[in-house]
């Protein structure tokens, strides 16, 4: 009797370690989206497994191999926000416990592309600098029109209007960006639509508002949202696709 109790006993405890050092379950990732520019957030979650002791984030350069090992993040908990330089890259998360990975999770691809021109820091440094700072930035506007309540100035390169109060001494308070190579949630100018902007904004868990108004060229289309503390129009040609974006402190 005591024999058979010492043997279920170690029986037991045998199962219990095996248990305890077994792989643990595989995470399901989600992410924000897969279309990025450089600097902007990547935002990862992941279900929560039982008795994980941490989680490993893997950044393969694609396509998804283990000799194009890009970046690998170790933490414990189940998200991750931060950016990636331009590329393309193949995402998976595994769980660890006491030395053990779960099986590789389901692989979600992205694309990191080059930064948008502006970008967010140029916008933020256009809308704190006085028009004599800008100019070491981005020279002489190409032109200049009064129009009795504002002064516009254009620019070039990058294709942008900015907007100051009429004495011209205060701030830019409005950006008008035309450039092509503005890059808003992945989506270019003259390219994409406005249903592909209403889904990046679902997808981000951004709120908006689609607008009209009648101007001297027609009836203009637009999309009104809140985006890095600015109230960001993105307009719409007849066509359906994105024309330029106004961008107002």
């Amino acid at each position: 009797m005591k024999r058979r109790l010492i043997f279920i006993l170690t029986v037991m405890l045998i199962l219990f370690l095996s248990a305890g050092c077994g792989k643990p379950e595989t995470p399901q990732i989600s992410i924000n989206q897969t279309t990025f520019v450089g600097g902007d957030d990547i935002a990862l979650k992941w279900n929560e497994v039982k008795d994980a002791d941490s989680y490993k984030i893997c950044f393969y350069i694609t396509p998804f191999s283990d000799g194009k090992l890009a970046r690998s993040i170790e933490l414990t908990d189940t998200s991750w926000d931060g950016s990636m330089s331009a590329g393309q890259y193949d995402i998976v998360v595994y769980a660890l416990r006491r030395g053990n990975a779960s099986d590789v999770s389901q692989v979600i691809s992205i694309t990191v592309e080059s930064e948008s021109v502006p970008s967010w820091d140029d916008i933020n440094y256009i809308f704190s600098s006085t028009y004599d700072q800008l100019q070491s930035k981005y020279g002489v506007a190409a032109v200049e029109t009064d129009t009795g309540s504002s002064v516009i100035r254009s620019y070039d390169s990058p294709v942008i209007d900015l907007t100051y109060p009429d004495n011209a001494k205060g701030t830019c308070k409005q950006i008008d960006i035309y450039d092509e190579n503005f890059i808003l949630f992945g989506l270019h100018i003259t390219t994409n639509t406005q249903s592909d902007l209403t889904a990046a904004l679902k997808s981000n868990g951004i709120t908006y508002e689609n607008n009209s108004e009648t101007t001297s060229a027609g009836l203009s289309l637009y999309t009104e949202f809140t985006y890095k503390n600015y109230t960001v129009l993105v307009h719409t040609d007849n066509s359906g696709l994105i024309s330029y974006v106004t961008v107002k402190n």
